[in-house]
């Protein structure tokens, strides 16, 4: 049985919560969210329905932009696709194929609006103090904080916000400062990649949640367990990066 098939078990089953079972002088622990959460992660949750290129379309357009990546550095300046009455652009998967080249998905600019609506107001409702944005990983996902907020009235959202910060300094939402990581590009795709992949084997998939019917004390506790297994994570990722650096710098480490 491999590891990451392990680990996805183990979310939602596990009894120990994770933030009694985390040990901040061990090496990374693959902690996973405790059963506690069993209804509220790796749930099905329909997707909305919205305009999508046919197979073969979208291969030759990403085809297109991967082309034009590797020409250009960049697909800023890319050429759009109308396709029966859909406007399409392309939108990098932050990631490298096998073969090198960029991995690109194509989506509607109606997608892309609402994409960028949806960010821009988790940006501005998480960011509590000053905007620090830069490029690089948000250690608390954006979508994630606003999951495990779906629900609660306006009012309640903004004390949610405010306590589980004051409860767990090292928990910063939005664009603080103290939520993006390798902004100089220190935190290798490799290693960003795998926090992702971890993060999801530990059951912290935004895409799979479900808190509407969460009353906002279990939501906390969920917060708590939430803030450990970000802590194991952690280790993980500044091995990856110090082991990164060490490479850079010609040494064995």
């Amino acid at each position: 049985m491999g590891k990451a098939r392990f680990i996805k078990q183990l979310a939602g089953v596990v009894s120990k919560p994770a933030h009694k079972a985390y040990n901040p002088t061990s090496s990374f622990q693959k902690l996973a969210i405790s059963r506690e959460f069993a209804d509220n992660i790796n749930q099905r949750r329909p997707k909305p329905v919205r305009p999508k290129l046919p197979r073969d379309v979208s291969a030759k357009y990403r085809k297109y932009g991967q082309q034009y990546y590797k020409e250009h550095g960049t697909l800023t300046g890319h050429q759009t696709l109308t396709y029966e009455g859909n406007t399409f652009d392309l939108k990098s998967n932050s990631k490298f194929l096998k073969s090198g080249e960029l991995s690109v998905k194509a989506r509607s600019v109606e997608t892309k609006e609402l994409q960028d609506s949806k960010r821009q107001r988790m940006e501005s409702e998480q960011t509590l103090g000053t905007d620090d944005y830069k490029y690089g990983h948000h250690r608390v996902e954006l979508d994630l904080i606003d999951k495990v907020m779906e629900g609660l009235p306006d009012s309640e959202r903004s004390r949610f916000l405010k306590y589980i910060q004051k409860q767990f300094p090292s928990f910063v939402t939005g664009n603080g400062n103290g939520n993006l990581i390798g902004p100089a590009g220190e935190l290798p795709q490799k290693v960003h990649s795998g926090i992702h992949m971890k993060l999801r084997e530990a059951g912290l998939d935004p895409r799979k949640m479900d808190f509407r019917n969460a009353s906002y004390e279990h939501r906390l506790r969920f917060i708590r367990e939430a803030q450990a297994v970000l802590s194991d994570i952690d280790k993980y990722m500044f091995k990856g990066m110090q082991m990164a650096a060490a490479a850079r710098a010609g040494e064995s480490f």
